[in-house]
This record gives structure tokens, sequence and C-alpha cells, in this order.
């Protein structure tokens, strides 16, 4: 297969050194990504997937799965200095802890699940629910 070839509905499927690209529309934009396989079937079971994955809202894309915990605290405090927010002042202190529970994830991986276990083990310790909340509420 060394042509571009479209499937109706779907996107499309070629061929990049021995391995099948798919090609897909997500959030209006168009998405290139390795299908990991040589097999064509395969390759169309993947794009599949991934417009389930878009359709459903749980897509997230290459770049967007790379990003850090502290890439996100970066962004959040950039946000705060253009909107001048008053509590610029907080964010260090809201982030320590955070930082010390989440500093090694990316962003993909800061789940519900994982908030609550921040949440249980109570960093720092002995933190009252106000701190917890004020802290997650940076995220």
């Amino acid at each position: 297969m060394s042509e571009v070839r479209s499937i109706p509905g779907l996107g499309t499927i070629y061929q990049r050194g021995k391995r099948l690209w798919i090609g897909y529309s997500a959030n209006g934009r168009w998405m290139r990504e390795s299908a990991r396989t040589t097999v064509e079937r395969e390759a169309i079971a993947f794009l599949k997937r991934r417009l389930v994955e878009v359709q459903s809202r749980t897509f997230i894309g290459a770049r967007e799965a790379r990003l850090q915990f502290g890439a996100l605290e970066e962004l959040l405090r950039r946000d705060y200095l253009q909107h001048q927010r008053r509590s610029i002042d907080t964010l260090p202190f809201r982030f320590k802890n955070l930082r010390k529970f989440f500093g090694s994830y990316r962003v993909a991986q800061i789940t519900a699940a994982k908030i609550n276990d921040y949440r249980a083990l109570g960093l720092p310790k002995n933190a009252g629910g106000a701190t917890i909340n004020g802290e997650l509420h940076a995220l």
C-alpha cells in the first residue's frame, strides 16, 4: 500500500516506510499518527478506536499526553499574570504539596482517583479540608 487510501466517514490510511499511518480529524484539526502495524485491517481498527475516543471526548493528543505537571504549574502562573489575579502570591504555597505528590506525573495521568488518593493522604500531614481544597482548586 503506497498510496493514501481514504475510508469514507473515518479518515485515511497510508504507508510511511514499513508501517501504516492513519489520518483523522480531531477537535477541528487534522491528526496523523502511526498505527504501529503493517496490517491494514489492524490499522483500520486503530483508526476506529481513535475516532471513538474523539467522539466520546476522551481523546488526548500526542502533545497533550506528554505535558508534565511542572508545565501545568507554569501555564497556570502565566495565566494568573496575564489576568492580573490577586491570588498569584498563593500559587507557590498551593503547588508545594501538589508538586510532592504529582511532580512526576504527566497531566493526562492525573485522574479523579489520583486526586482522591491525594485527598486521602492529607498532604501535608494533618492538613484540613480547606487547605487541601485550596491546593486542588489550583488544578
